[in-house]
């Protein structure tokens, strides 16, 4: 007689605030009737988990499978069942107890293109395949697919046409739906309460390292699913960028503090930050520095109506750098799983986003950067604001002030 262990209770695994299935299905069915328009059969997304697990966002987008940087592909048909393909670590076992939206997880031995040709060979037609991510990510305009998992694609399917689907999944993606817009929410209120312990704890003596470790443990502590982007400068800026991981050096009174945090909240949702303080009175430019990123951003928040382009959008950031005595530069992506567009870190000229035009129900990360060219000093302020029917939102609670401590 064969014994069958039994299935011990995970449900403790199950991801928490999970999207409804009826935001799945109203998801899929908008992507199909793109994929329809374009003639595309099957989409399928490489396992890519790079750049804090932010280049898989499309796998993530049609799943819900994948986080903290575990490889994941999907191949998504125009009709028909969709399918995962996971690696051996973690297991299949895992993302079947962790998401309700896909029912049909397959694991490979790492080698996850061969099970992404599996499940294509099932299909009724492949006839045209579109891999979004081929071409033309933001910032990888190379492309997110390894080469060797397109190579195996396209020699198991010679008769197929594969295209890129970067932009057919990237304007879907744009539109958010409420439930993704409380969980952007809900990642920013997560990102605000780490910046909030920093103001806390951090004081002259402490190390970088000791305070940057305690905010990354109040993110997990809070809900937020790891890997968590984080960065971070005490006393000075690399070239007016921060850097990605703390010293063991000890804060010293008189240095401002820098962060950009980015967390992603239980739904699996990023919500972004910037925010700085300084660790006793700021100096009279820095204030001043300040109070031109606070002006600045309440400015651009209220030109970021639908209808406006992003060309519109770089002109109020012109205006405002053009009345100041420092270099105001802009920073506005698109941040909600993953790596969208448009994309415009301190200047574009790209024809296309110029040309972007902000609709309801978008949400952009919203930045501005003050430079001064003399003393090589820094401001900042910004975070993630959604597009309503008259105006941009901001999703944080918090002041834009410049937190002075003790």
């Amino acid at each position: 007689m064969t014994v069958t262990a039994p299935i011990p209770d995970r449900s403790g695994y199950r991801r928490e605030r999970e999207l409804t299935l009826a935001d799945r299905d109203a998801r899929w069915a908008r992507v199909r009737a793109a994929m329809a328009t374009a003639g595309i059969d099957v989409l399928v997304t490489a396992p890519n988990p790079g750049f804090w697990d932010q280049l898989q966002a499309h796998g993530t987008y049609l799943s819900s499978v994948g986080g903290n940087n575990a490889p994941v592909a999907v191949v998504f048909p125009r009709s028909g069942e969709v399918t995962a393909i996971v690696g051996p670590v973690p297991s299949r076992e895992f993302w079947l107890a962790w998401q309700s939206w896909v029912s049909d997880v397959r694991a490979t031995h790492w080698a996850v293109g061969d099970g992404v040709i599996d499940r294509l060979g099932e299909l009724d037609s492949a006839g045209r395949i579109g891999l979004p991510g081929l071409i033309g990510s933001p910032r990888f305009p190379d492309g997110l697919v390894p080469s060797g998992f397109l190579d195996k694609i396209r020699a198991a399917f010679p008769a197929s046409e594969i295209v890129d689907a970067t932009a057919l999944l990237d304007d879907v993606r744009a539109t958010k739906s409420a439930e993704e817009r409380a969980a952007v929410a809900e990642a920013i209120g997560l990102a605000e309460a780490a910046f909030d312990l920093l103001l806390a704890e951090a004081r002259p003596g402490i190390a970088e390292r000791v305070v940057y470790g305690r905010m990354v443990g109040n993110l997990i502590e809070n809900g937020a699913i790891p890997t968590n982007f984080l960065m971070w400068s005490a006393g000075t800026n690399f070239g007016y960028s921060l850097a990605p991981f703390p010293t063991g050096s000890a804060l010293k009174a008189g240095e401002p503090l820098y962060c950009e945090i980015e967390a992603r909240s239980p739904a699996g949702y990023l919500g972004q930050i910037t925010r700085m303080a300084c660790l006793g009175a700021p100096s009279d430019n820095l204030r001043r520095m300040f109070d031109d990123a606070a002006e600045t951003f309440e400015g651009v928040l209220a030109s970021m109506t639908p209808g406006v382009t992003m060309r519109e959008v770089i002109a109020v950031y012109k205006e405002y750098s053009a009345a100041s005595r420092y270099d105001l530069v802009p920073v506005i992506h698109t941040r909600a799983l993953g790596e969208d567009r448009p994309m415009i870190v301190y200047q574009t000229d790209d024809p296309a986003i110029l040309a972007y035009e902000i609709r309801e129900h978008h949400i952009y990360a919203v930045k501005v950067q003050v430079r001064d060219k003399t003393s090589g000093e820094m401001a900042f302020w910004g975070e993630s604001v959604a597009i309503g029917s008259a105006r941009a939102e901001q999703l944080g609670t918090h002041d834009i002030s410049l937190p002075i401590i003790p």
